[in-house]
């Protein structure tokens, strides 16, 4: 960003101004205000850190399987420097993190605020699962490891003090979730009530970081060759105790673990035994345990005050698309029977790509829903789903008779009314059933056992942009549901863009997992679709003409329709605020204008201001402006900006005055400064509970004047140079212009200050370089006056800086000032009259003119220089070649 920096005298000016305005009552700039403290130990936590080459280290750290007395061990594998040198390394047993679910993790305890840091890489295990040497853990859901902060729960010994509902932590981990690719898991958990995010990444190694301030926790990640830190999550957890547990975990193999009861798994080394066989509900389930985590170091600091560690990521808004008849509870129009109904589902229509199901109301194809019943011979046995439908007291059914699969597929489908989005994120939750065997009302026992594998599409239009392949298969337990999950993000540009969505429930009808005998089935419940996507529209960089108003219009709703509300400020207002105050200036100048801060003073590396207010004031090295008070210890906080002000103190003393900034409705007004530069503009969103801040860079632009080249002229006595020159300049601004005769200038100047040079200054060559700038002197009645090399005159203030310039002359001034002295006014007439620049000389003088021509937009100022040579006329020379030099001419 360019900005014009003010001349000393500019300053100058500026500060006599500025005493004589109101004193400020207050100061817009960021104060040091109290910030909760969550306890008294808020020392260097350096101590804390493990770069991880010192296999002794482990026993500086607690598992919370021990530290609780839970009897079991979750982690396989869990050393330092051994396994992975310079690492610690984590490899699970079957385990997870999730509701009331807790595996392992390596912890030291933090209390105040903190930032931790780790590095993670994530492989397979060879020993495990498929070894596809990819080293991507995709064979078991939910395998990752990361960091974790976390609630300790003040217990000793589980088995008698552990109770269901307690469990609250924020993590962020690597690895793989569920749809075979690298992702990063995000999750908080209040109370045992778990939410997630998955962030797909496709690496398998990252920088995680977890930062906590007050009740604020922040997960973000950096990936490698990535400067920045990306925001992951924001967390406001004011539940969490000034102490924290704070480490790392792995965790893998979520799809075994959910067939054991949390207590159960939370107690137990789930490995293939006996006893744990005979405790899941699933026991057929292979154990598939596939991770390997290595940290290369863990690291702990203070946030510094008022540091971001990273910039927010657009505020999100999620939003449950409208799926009629989601659980299937809504039967008009169907034929009952029993704990039965036939055809198609209000809401849902019949998927029959090969015309098999004769309408899907039998007799050997049926979709409708079943109630799972009581019988009055077996009280308290629900038939076929022991624990009920997963929703509601209805679950959707597409059943075919044995004997009929592998015919061909079918099942239910909608078409949505919510047309697909740019830049969305959608998820599609539904929970599969695989129906046992039991007895209908009618008593009629139905074999089911076995799932003939099921397909959950969404789609866009016609197009399918999304789908589960029977993912699950193997994984539910006979008479249990299983969470199925689509996923997809789309940017800005997708080829089915604003056509319908729609959802497919589909039953494959393939026997191979089915007995010979049995009839197929897919059941469905529960379907959800939730759509994320940026709450506000995004403004994006401005660009303004100079002195002009950006208009910007702003959306009144948030994509769901929630209005939003808007304010608007210009970002580093605050220091022109703070300079018109304060009236700033550098410690000290130097004698050709630098400005001198003297940081090495006694040593203390600050940055020293004056102040027409306070006098000395300083800057230390995070930004912080201090009124000075004997000591820098006792010195108070004034306001506290920014490193970028203290590498550079004419941010402030200099400010540049910002443009302003106003908010009508939705409509931001941004009036732009007379300087082409480019500012900031901060535009705060808000709609309901969501705020998003969105910092806009605002150019503000100018193209000035541009000048035809004039070049040096000959112009014979009594006649006029005429030169045309542009009206207005490319943006359509009014150019203004100002003819000076130098000659006429310097005469003027000569005569208004009586300038003069004695004898012996003239002897002296002018005084040359007696400051050592290679000035020149002349005297005047105002003193002593001195040229630069430059053709400046300034009459002298007592140093060279702060010497106020009187006129701008060309070097031939400076060359020899004898010409300022002697100096005559030539009768010259030079104007511009509607673009045409006129000049004639109305006197006999012939000689050299030298003639500066101005011009401005209003907004920059561009000069050009040139000479005309007055000469005698063409008549007048040929007289005197006539008649030489006889004299008897009257």
């Amino acid at each position: 960003m360019s900005r014009s920096v003010p001349s000393r005298q500019a300053r100058h000016r500026r500060r006599q101004n500025r005493r004589h305005r109101s004193p400020r009552t207050s100061l817009r700039c960021e104060s040091l205000e109290p910030r909760m403290m969550l306890n008294a130990d808020m020392g260097d936590l350096s101590a804390l850190n493990d770069e991880f080459n010192d296999p002794a280290t482990i026993d500086d750290w607690q598992l919370v399987s021990q530290a609780e007395g839970w009897g079991a061990q979750h982690f396989e594998t869990y050393d330092i420097d051994q396994t992975t040198p310079g690492a610690l390394t984590i490899a699970p047993y079957t385990s997870t993190w999730y509701q009331d679910y807790q595996g392992d993790l390596s912890f030291k305890e933090v209390s105040g605020d903190f930032i931790v840091t780790t590095q993670v890489t994530i492989r397979d295990r060879d020993d495990v699962g498929g070894s596809d040497g990819d080293d991507i853990p995709n064979d078991s859901s939910f395998s990752l490891g990361g960091v974790m902060l976390r609630t300790p729960r003040g217990i000793s010994d589980a088995a008698a003090e552990w109770t269901p509902g307690g469990s609250n932590f924020v993590f962020l981990s690597l690895g793989h979730g569920y749809d075979g690719n690298m992702t990063l898991e995000s999750k908080t958990t209040v109370d045992s009530d778990s939410n997630l995010e998955l962030i797909p990444v496709n690496e398998t190694s990252a920088e995680l970081r977890i930062e906590r301030v007050g009740s604020s926790i922040t997960t973000m990640y950096r990936l490698a060759g990535d400067a920045d830190w990306q925001a992951a999550a924001t967390f406001d957890r004011p539940d969490m105790p000034a102490t924290l547990q704070v480490g790392l975990l792995g965790y893998s193999d979520y799809g075994k673990t959910s067939t054991f009861d949390p207590f159960y798994a939370n107690s137990h080394t789930l490995t293939d035994t006996p006893e744990n066989a005979a405790n899941s509900s699933n026991p057929g389930l292979a154990y598939n345990q596939d991770l390997q985590a290595s940290f290369d170091y863990i690291r702990f600091e203070r946030p510094e005050d008022g540091e971001v560690v990273v910039p927010p990521g657009p505020a999100l808004e999620v939003r449950e698309v409208t799926v009629s008849n989601a659980s299937f509870e809504d039967i008009a129009g169907e034929t009952p029977f029993n704990e039965f109904t036939f055809g198609p589902l209000p809401g849902w229509d019949l998927y029959d790509p090969g015309a098999i199901t004769s309408g899907g109301a039998g007799p050997q194809y049926y979709i409708g829903t079943l109630t799972p019943t009581e019988l009055a011979e077996q009280p308290g046995v629900i038939q076929n789903f022991p624990g009920g439908a997963s929703d509601g007291d209805r679950v959707a059914i597409a059943f075919n008779f044995a004997g009929t699969g592998d015919g061909g597929e079918y099942g239910l489908q909608q078409t949505l009314a919510e047309t697909l989005q740019p830049n969305t994120s959608y998820a599609l939750s539904v929970d599969i059933g695989n129906i046992a065997t039991g007895t209908a009302v009618s008593g009629q026992t139905f074999y089911l056992d076995g799932l003939p594998g099921y397909r959950v599409e969404l789609l866009a239009g016609d197009t399918v942009i999304a789908v589960d392949d029977n993912s699950l298969a193997g994984s539910i337990a006979e008479g249990e549901f299983g969470l199925s999950t689509v996923s997809l993000d789309i940017g800005d540009v997708h080829p089915q863009l604003g056509e319908a969505l729609g959802i497919r429930l589909i039953n494959l009808n393939q026997t191979a997992d089915v007995p010979a005998g049995h009839d197929l089935e897919v059941d469905f419940d529960n379907v959800r679709l939730t759509a994320t996507s940026a709450a506000f529209a995004q403004v994006g960089d401005q660009q303004v003409h100079a002195n002009e108003t950006l208009v910007i219009e702003l959306a009144p709703t948030t994509p769901a329709g929630v209005p939003v509300e808007y304010s608007i400020e210009v970002v580093g207002a605050e220091l022109w605020e703070l300079d018109q105050t304060l009236g700033l200036e550098a410690g000290g100048y130097a004698a050709d204008g630098t400005p001198l801060y003297y940081e090495d003073y006694e040593g203390y590396g600050v940055r020293w201001l004056q102040s027409d207010v306070n006098g000395w004031m300083f800057l230390q090295s995070d930004g912080s402006l201090h009124d000075w008070q004997g000591s820098i210890g006792t010195s108070p906080l004034v306001a506290s900006l920014s490193e970028d002000v203290f590498a550079d103190p004419s941010l402030l003393h200099d400010a540049v005055e910002p443009a302003t900034a106003t908010m009508n409705g939705i409509t931001a007004f941004v009036d732009a400064s007379s300087t082409p530069g480019t500012f900031e503009v901060a535009i705060t969103k808000t709609a309901g509970e969501l705020t998003e801040v969105e910092i806009v860079s605002v150019e503000v632009t100018n193209t000035g004047p541009e000048l035809p080249v004039i070049g040096d002229q000959v112009l014979a006595a009594g006649e006029t140079l005429l030169v045309d020159l542009p009206i207005v300049d490319a943006d359509g601004d009014q150019i203004e212009y100002e003819v000076e005769v130098l000659e006429n200038v310097a005469a003027t100047l000569r005569d208004d200050f009586a300038i003069h040079a004695d004898a012996s200054l003239v002897a002296s060559d002018y005084g040359y370089n007696y400051l050592g700038q290679q000035e020149r002197w002349v005297q005047s009645s105002a003193g002593w006056m001195f040229i630069t090399a430059a053709g400046s005159v300034h009459s002298w203030s007592g140093d060279y800086a702060s010497s106020p310039a009187v006129a701008q002359l060309d070097s031939r001034y400076h060359a020899d000032p004898g010409l300022l002295v002697s100096a005559v006014h030539i009768d010259v007439s030079a104007t511009v009259v509607a673009g045409q620049l006129q000049l004639s000389v109305a006197t006999d003088y012939l000689g050299e003119l030298h003639i500066r021509l101005i011009a401005t937009d209003g907004i920059e100022t561009v000069q050009q220089s040139f000479t005309v040579d007055h000469v005698a006329s063409a008549w007048a020379g040929m007289v005197d070649d006539a008649f030489e030099d006889e004299d008897f001419w009257v």
